[in-house]
């Protein structure tokens, strides 16, 4: 199988592991030291730190399902690639990290996975979504320019001004 058939390969399982929820099927496609960053729980490490991020996932979004948006990027040597995808579901149950109850809200993002590919697996994998479009579309943070978000915008400067005060105060002279 050339480079570009085996990345594709790969790309195509990855999704459809995620897809059927099978989360050692997902660590499996991983090194055993493999690093994946997700802007939601940060860093996860290893093959059992990937499978507790999937089940996470899955626990919270039941009915999650990826779309692969187009073909993977390939580098000239088949190592590096990045994957496009449209993530959607609903948000059912408990959300943790970090510990959000479910919402019943839908979601759709799309977001890209840029992976290193080390003896036909995962070695290294970084999403990039817009984490806090998928905030506000799951009713975790307020909508932009709603009446919430004035009041949260409101709220912080009082605390910084607070706070400047205070500090103020402590310094000698």
């Amino acid at each position: 199988m050339s480079a570009p058939d085996a990345v594709d390969d790969l790309a195509r399982r990855w999704l459809t592991a995620w897809n059927v929820h099978d989360a050692g099927g997902v660590a499996a496609l991983c090194t055993e030291d493999v690093v994946l960053t997700d802007p939601t729980p940060g860093t996860v490490h290893g093959r059992p730190g990937v499978a507790g991020w999937v089940h996470a996932c899955t626990r919270a979004f039941p009915d999650m399902r990826f779309e692969q948006l187009e073909p993977p990027f390939t580098g000239p040597d088949g190592t590096r690639l990045a994957l496009r995808w449209r993530m959607s579901g609903t948000h059912t149950g408990l959300l943790d990290p970090p510990g959000f109850a479910a919402t019943g809200k839908a979601f759709e993002i799309d977001g890209v996975d840029f992976w290193t590919v080390r003896d036909g697996l995962v070695a290294d994998c970084r999403a990039e979504y817009d984490s806090m479009g998928l905030a506000t579309q799951l009713g975790l943070m307020p909508a932009r320019g709603s009446r919430v978000e004035k009041a949260m915008t409101g709220l912080q400067r009082a605390g910084m001004r607070v706070r400047s005060e205070v500090e103020r105060r402590r310094k000698p002279g």
